[in-house]
């Protein structure tokens, strides 16, 4: 489960839970979350678009993880 956190402009909470092929989105904190991850939405949005690779910005610092790093890092393959 993916518990998102972004900040800025557009400020909200939301989690994702992949499983068994389907994605379920669910507004608020995740009860278990495998990896939240902390973003300005400016940064998650350019990096949703392709304007700017995920893993770059994750070391470089523009948004940070904790948890399962494995699912971070997975939510590319995911998605494309």
């Amino acid at each position: 489960m993916y518990e998102f956190r972004f900040s800025g402009a557009e400020t909200f909470t939301a989690h994702l839970n992949i499983a068994a092929g389907v994605c379920t989105f669910g507004e608020g904190a995740a009860e278990n979350p495998g990896v939240v991850i902390r973003a300005p939405a400016e940064a998650w949005l350019a990096i949703a678009r392709g304007d700017m690779d995920g893993q770059t910005a994750f070391m470089s610092g523009k948004y940070t993880a904790e948890g399962d790093l494995t699912l971070l890092f997975r939510l590319k393959s995911l998605f494309h």
